[in-house]
């Protein structure tokens, strides 16, 4: 699996143009949100919001190109469907290192992920 799915960005650069960059700023916003849910999420234990979150979080990598990102929070959102903490736990560990990495990959493309 590649972290990005380069045919997907090309696709939405044709579409979007410019406005490519306020939709990756707004992704990286609300990855942000996201994480910060997910954390508060598992310390009360709140599988049904874990669950919530890891499928918006899946939506929106995916639909950015995000495979590595997409997959990982599917992977989250099933194991808290099943209210398995031994699974969440490590998973939440490493998102935000893959969520920063992927950032960083969008920008190494020339897609600004920051407000200006």
């Amino acid at each position: 699996m590649a972290l990005l799915d380069l045919d997907i960005i090309s696709e939405l650069r044709m579409i979007l143009e410019d406005d490519i960059h306020a939709v990756a700023t707004q992704f990286a916003e609300q990855l942000h949100e996201q994480l910060t849910a997910l954390q508060l999420a598992q310390a009360a234990e709140d599988f049904d919001q874990i669950k919530r979150v890891a499928h918006l979080l899946k939506g929106s990598a995916a639909n950015l190109g995000a495979t590595d990102l997409a997959t990982a929070a599917a992977t989250l959102e099933r194991a808290a469907q099943h209210t398995d903490m031994t699974q969440i736990t490590p998973l939440l560990f490493t998102l935000p290192e893959l969520a920063q990495t992927t950032l960083m990959a969008l920008r190494d493309l020339g897609i600004n992920t920051t407000s200006m």
